[in-house]
């Protein structure tokens, strides 16, 4: 229990509002989780997760509070589930989804979008989309919004599959094929039928997990 506690005291500073106030940050994930922080030198540690989509950074509780990674490059992979997400490039956590030949990267982002706010006479005015804003966090600063301004959360996937140590993007069928050398048309002889929408992660899934059979490009 010491070990649990030293590791994440270590590990983390406190963010602005407790857990009480979760409802305002945008969450991959519907709740918390239990899950198990793999650091890189080996050393395992449990805690409860879950990632922030907005500030793009992994949180968890610990004595009702909401905290967050300090030193989150010093962290292999952190399981959440039957779900593994790992620290790529010194950036982000991405989700790793194994196949028998393939690894799938699935980078997880959000921006919130402003859907009007009063302009009298029970009608609403339009306003530009906004990212990081609202008492949602952006880096350590918050902003509190108006109580009349009505915001919508809008979630976006990147996709990408590693190629002789280099994470290859992919946004449609076209670009998702080339990765696969002398199987392209094959692959998109295939794929086409299935009416497959590469901006939706299950569809995504099921596209990688067919081509698993496939050498990749050298």
């Amino acid at each position: 229990m010491k070990k649990y506690i030293f590791f994440f005291i270590c590990m983390v500073t406190f963010l602005a509002l407790p857990a009480k106030n979760n409802k305002n940050f945008v969450y991959l994930l519907d709740k918390f989780q239990p899950g198990t922080a793999t650091l890189r030198t080996g050393v395992k540690s449990q805690g409860v997760f879950n990632y922030e989509l907005i500030s793009k950074k992994m949180h968890f509780l610990q004595n009702n509070d909401t905290l967050e990674l300090l030193y989150p490059e010093s962290i292999r992979d952190i399981t959440i589930g039957d779900r593994v997400f790992e620290y790529v490039n010194g950036k982000e956590f991405y989700e790793k989804v194994k196949y028998d030949n393939i690894n799938l990267y699935i980078r997880f982002h959000a921006s919130v979008l402003s859907k009007g706010k009063s302009a009298g006479y029970g009608s609403r005015s339009q306003t530009s989309a906004i990212d990081n804003v609202s008492i949602i966090p952006s880096g350590n600063t918050y902003i509190q919004l108006k109580d009349d301004e009505i915001f919508e959360v809008k979630r976006d996937y990147t996709f990408y599959i590693p190629v002789n140590g280099k994470l290859k993007r992919f946004t449609s069928l076209s670009s998702f094929s080339k990765i696969f050398k002398g199987y392209e048309e094959k692959i998109k002889n295939e794929l086409e039928g299935k009416n497959l929408n590469f901006d939706n992660p299950e569809d995504v899934k099921k596209a990688v997990e067919y081509c698993a059979q496939y050498i990749l490009s050298k």
